[in-house]
């Protein structure tokens, strides 16, 4: 007589609800609901100019597995709406105007460059893709690194 172990596994089907971004819902009816909306149109226009998404620790080598960077590389003038208009109702929270306006004012000057430059845009989505912060460039990266280490040369240095 010969003993065979063999496996049983029970497959239970159910129904994902993918909206045009990716993203996946349990109900039909909220994944209507989230296509239809602002962000979820947007996101899904964001897909066509993302080259990459990552995670914070992997493109910075610090900071979390958990929170999302996408990589853009925008480089018409609807790109750049695209991604201001996500990055104003992502902080449209901020109830000090000025300091938004300064916000906006930032985030544009790095879109612009991207888009001039043909660089790519770094984007922090956040921990549960619930945030849009324009991390920078390439280049803005470079120089904002650059700058920091001249300033301890010249530190060392007097």
């Amino acid at each position: 007589m010969k003993v065979i172990s063999k496996e049983r596994t029970h497959v239970e089907k159910y129904n994902i609800y993918v909206a045009n971004d990716g993203t996946e819902f349990n109900n039909e009816d909220e994944c209507r609901k989230y296509d239809d909306s602002a962000k979820g149109v947007l996101n899904a226009m964001l897909r066509k100019i993302m080259v990459r998404q990552t995670t914070e620790n992997n493109l910075l080598d610090y900071g979390s597995e958990d929170c999302t960077v996408e990589i853009y590389r925008p480089t018409s003038e609807d790109d750049k709406k695209t991604i201001m208009q996500m990055y104003i109702i992502n902080h449209s929270w901020l109830d000090d105007n000025k300091k938004l306006a300064h916000y906006i004012d930032e985030a544009e000057e790095l879109v612009d460059r991207a888009i001039k430059e043909e660089d790519f845009l770094f984007v922090n989505r956040g921990y549960d893709y619930d945030s849009f912060w324009l991390i920078g460039t390439v280049n803005s990266m470079r120089e904002k690194l650059e700058k920091c280490c001249k300033k301890v040369d010249e530190k060392e240095n007097a």
